[in-house]
């Protein structure tokens, strides 16, 4: 029995596995089929696309990802309580399960 706890993916391994991600697929073909113009020009539409969503991610990616870890250095200091970190945890599902409302509203 191999107790080692398994080793995240690297980088190129969850942009590999980006490939897998339904939601992006929806994403981009809902895009592709409401702002690309029918007809000729299929790959320079592709093209922008893949750089206007990029354009996009980045700043959203690098900001989300300073939060987590702030996030992460607050609660795995020593002056962190246990119980402040349930109350944190308690609080992002509340936050999850009040993000859902927006989809059967």
């Amino acid at each position: 029995n191999d107790a080692r706890p398994a080793r995240p993916l690297s980088f190129l391994g969850a942009a590999a596995f980006q490939w897998l991600n339904p939601k992006a697929w929806m994403i981009a073909v809902g895009a592709l089929g409401t702002y690309a113009p029918p007809g000729e020009g299929l790959a320079i539409n592709l093209v922008w696309m893949g750089v206007l969503f990029v354009a996009a991610a980045l700043p959203s990616v690098a900001l989300w990802t300073l939060m987590g870890m702030g996030v992460g250095r607050l609660l795995s200091s020593p002056s962190a309580s246990p119980r402040a970190i349930q109350l944190f945890n308690i609080a992002m599902a509340m936050l999850l399960v009040a993000s859902l409302g927006v989809v059967f509203v």
